[in-house]
């Protein structure tokens, strides 16, 4: 991902998993321990149904648990997306 680093057209959106954690502040502390750059990789929280939501009917990110309730399948998947907010494809 870092050969994308200079391109201005290209930014990382990273939505937390456990929004019950993963204040403002816990995010930013991950961010700078690990030298993201706030121009270039967001990490964003929220709350979880809004999150939920996003995964499951805009991402398609989620899958039933044994329960039959949704919940997050957490990957190292990047989806890409572009500036008109369409899905272009999801990669391992």
């Amino acid at each position: 991902m870092f050969i994308f680093k200079d391109n201005p057209e290209v930014v990382f959106l990273s939505h937390t998993v456990h929004p019950e954690h993963d204040s403002v502040p816990v995010l930013e502390e991950y961010a700078k321990k690990y030298g993201y750059k706030n121009d270039k990789w967001y990490f964003v929280t929220g709350f979880k149904h809004e999150i939920y939501d996003l995964a499951l009917n805009h991402y398609h990110a989620a899958a039933p648990s044994p329960d039959g309730r949704y919940d997050f399948i957490h990957s190292t998947m990047a989806f890409i997306v572009d500036k008109d907010k369409r899905m272009r494809g999801y990669y391992e």
